[in-house]
C-alpha cells in the first residue's frame, strides 16, 4: 500500500493523545481557544516548546518514551469560556508565566525557531530552569492539596 510521502498526500489527525502524535506525526498544531498556539516539527514541539500551554500539556500527560522524572501536573482552571474569551493572551488566566501584556495584548503567531511558529510574549526558551521548577513545584503542591480536600470529604462522609 502506498504512503502519503508517495502519494504527495496528507492526514490532519485532530487528537489529545500525545503519544499518537509522536509516532504518527511529522508536524504538530497546538491549538488553545480556537487559536493556534504553537506549530512545527513534532520532535522540536516536544524537546523544547516555545508556548507555555505546550509545556504545561507536555508535563500533564505520561511519555513512553522517557523514564518518569516526577509528579504529573494537571494545568490549574479551566479553559475559558469560547463565547466570551478573555482580553489578551487565552491562556493567560491559567498561565504560570504571564506578564501584564498578556492580559491586554494577543500576541500574534511569530516564528521562534526555524519551522516553529509560537503566539506568545513570553517564549519558554527566556523562562530560566529555575522559574520553571518553581511553577511546576506550585502546581504540584496544588494538585496534592486538592488530593488531601478530596480525601478529607470523602472520610467525612463514612
Amino acid at each position: 500500500m502506498p504512503t502519503n510521502r508517495e502519494l504527495g498526500t496528507a492526514i490532519i489527525l485532530i487528537t489529545h493523545n500525545t503519544a499518537l502524535v509522536a509516532s504518527m506525526c511529522q508536524r504538530v498544531i497546538v491549538m488553545y481557544a480556537g487559536r493556534v498556539v504553537e506549530e512545527g516539527p513534532v520532535e522540536r514541539i516536544f524537546a523544547r516548546p516555545e508556548h507555555p500551554y505546550t509545556w504545561s500539556l507536555l508535563r500533564s500527560v505520561p511519555r513512553v518514551d522517557e523514564a518518569r522524572k516526577g509528579r504529573l501536573v494537571s494545568i490549574r482552571g479551566l479553559p475559558p469560556d469560547l463565547v466570551r474569551l478573555p482580553p489578551g493572551c487565552k491562556f493567560h488566566p491559567r498561565c504560570l508565566f504571564k506578564v501584564d501584556k498578556c492580559l491586554k495584548e494577543e500576541p500574534e503567531l511569530e516564528e521562534v525557531a526555524p519551522g516553529q511558529e509560537a503566539r506568545c510574549w513570553v517564549k519558554m526558551s527566556t523562562v530560566s530552569e529555575e522559574t520553571r521548577a518553581a511553577a511546576q513545584a506550585s502546581e504540584v503542591a496544588f494538585d496534592v492539596a486538592a488530593e488531601i480536600k478530596k480525601r478529607m470529604r470523602s472520610d467525612a462522609k463514612i
